[in-house]
């Protein structure tokens, strides 16, 4: 009896070890280098890209290449991802096949679609319900299949939408869940970021490691400004990467709150995630 004893024990063990070692094996399967390259924005990282009104960045690294946002104009969109080294047949979605998430309907964030839906065996755009109708031509013209988002929505391990938020605009964005803690991009954040990163935080029930993209506070008073800031630091948000319509004095308030854990953006700027930490690459 006490050999029995001694083997159920031993293979107790050796199932917890093997059990343990599988949870961290999942824990751990966020292992890409993921790089989040800003590739249009109001402001450039260097001479060699050009700045305008509007916001776009490519994501590479996870299990599916993500355009998320489009900028303004076609012609800038496309310099600026030449200039990053992202060849036009991924533009054109013949290789990599990525997908487009648009986070809502203003020009700024939906205008350069023309020069990325060109080519063949596309993959989805995700958009908001308010989207769906003023861009059914050009959708069924490029032949990009669309994905109406009313609510949260796991894109693919890692990768989640907010769904949509607001009232008069409609908008959503993007989480990615790393080891550090959840990367959350805006495009113009018309719904309250504050209220954004609450829904992030209840959809994976985690802390915010990063939040970059437009806040759009541009029409807040200094106080409303703190406020928020206040909001970002006691929700555990570790690092802001504030740009696009957050407003200038806006910008210069979070840059002065977080400091080193400011991250300038920029058209071209490269933000590089690993499971150590947030590290910049780029011009």
């Amino acid at each position: 009896m006490r050999n029995i004893l001694i083997l159920i024990a031993l293979e107790t063990l050796v199932l917890g070890r093997c059990t343990a070692t599988d949870s961290v094996k999942g824990d751990s399967s966020f292992v890409s280098q993921v790089t989040i390259t800003i590739v249009y924005d109001n402001v450039a990282s260097s001479k060699m890209f050009k700045p305008d009104w509007g916001f776009a960045c490519f994501i590479e690294g996870l299990e599916k290449t993500i355009l998320f946002d489009t900028g303004g104009k076609p012609d800038i969109l496309l310099h600026n991802m030449k200039q990053a080294h992202i060849d036009p047949d991924r533009i054109q979605f013949r290789r990599a096949r990525p997908i487009i998430v648009i986070s809502h309907g203003h020009g700024d964030h939906t205008g350069g679609l023309a020069c990325v839906t060109g080519g063949k065996n596309m993959q989805t755009i995700y958009l908001p319900e308010e989207l769906a109708s003023p861009l059914t031509s050009q959708l069924n013209q490029a032949g990009l299949k669309r994905k109406v988002v009313t609510s949260p929505l796991e894109l693919f391990p890692h990768v989640h939408l907010t769904g949509a938020m607001g009232d008069k605009i409609i908008e959503q964005s993007l989480i990615i869940d790393t080891p550090q803690g959840l990367v959350l991009i805006t495009g113009c954040a018309h719904p309250g970021i504050v209220s954004i990163l609450k829904r992030a935080k209840e959809i994976l029930n985690k802390d915010i490691y990063l939040v970059l993209g437009g806040f759009h506070l541009g029409d807040h008073t200094d106080e409303q400004i703190k406020t928020i800031i206040d909001s970002f630091k006691s929700m555990g948000v570790r690092y802001c990467g504030a740009s696009h319509c957050t407003g200038e004095k806006a910008i210069t308030a979070f840059r002065e709150a977080y400091g080193d854990h400011f991250v300038e953006l920029g058209a071209g700027r490269t933000i590089t995630l690993d499971k150590d930490g947030l590290l910049l690459f780029g011009h």
